[in-house]
């Protein structure tokens, strides 16, 4: 096993519907991983990375990502020329996010999109115009401009923006999601539909996501899985 303790750190664990996630809070220094990670290339791959907060993420998210799939040499982690992560001659497909304290990994027997946001991020409130639809604004405004609403909608254009693997994307103009009303964003957890949406592409989407402690944790898929 790649790592010895991931329960120490390991707060919220998924498997469900052909989808398995891990996700992390990371409360420990570089020298915690040296001393219980077995596989002594990961930390000499980390140590490229020169911002030491990046660098325990990406240990956190690799360390989740070991503990989801039993494989050790999760160094072979590539990516595809869309930026997609993969690992080569491994079936399942991956995915990877991190922020601040948490990191997450995914794994599923489809495409699938992961993403973590800390619920204390501070973003600049006109960002919305960038990201969020007519409709979106609409039930923002209704729920009192709550910045977790904002958190929820963002998180879940990153997950799909993950999945999709596509560039030159729009939040605004080629991610949608719906509900019913605000309410259906502000749950503990719940399911929202979505849809991509460019030229001649359309997607319908399916959007799980999660509150955990202080973050909100996003998970995306086709609900056609041939697309």
């Amino acid at each position: 096993m790649l790592f010895k303790i991931q329960k120490k750190l390991e707060i919220f664990r998924l498997d469900n519907e052909g989808i398995k996630v891990s996700l992390w809070k990371q409360s420990e220094d570089f020298e915690f991983y040296i001393k219980h990670i077995s596989n002594s290339d990961l930390i000499k791959d980390s140590e490229k990375i020169k911002d030491p907060i990046k660098k325990l993420q990406w240990l956190a998210a690799r360390c989740a990502l070991s503990e989801l799939t039993s494989l050790e040499n999760i160094l072979k982690i590539q990516k595809m020329d869309n930026g997609k992560p993969f690992i080569p001659d491994f079936e399942s497909h991956i995915s990877l996010s991190h922020t601040k304290l948490y990191a997450s990994a995914a794994i599923a027997d489809f495409a699938i999109g992961i993403d973590v946001e800390h619920c204390q991020r501070i973003f600049n409130p006109e960002v919305h115009k960038f990201f969020m639809t007519e409709i979106e604004y609409t039930f923002w405004e209704k729920s009192n401009f709550n910045p977790e609403f904002f958190l929820v909608i963002w998180s879940c254009k990153e997950s799909i923006f993950k999945l999709l693997g596509k560039k030159e994307i729009s939040f605004k103009n080629n991610l949608f999601t719906f509900g019913t009303n605000y309410k259906d964003y502000l749950n503990e957890s719940g399911v929202l539909n979505a849809l991509f949406q460019k030229n001649k592409d359309h997607f319908p989407i399916k959007i799980q996501y999660y509150r955990v402690e202080n973050c909100i944790l996003t998970l995306a898929s086709f609900l056609n899985q041939d697309s």
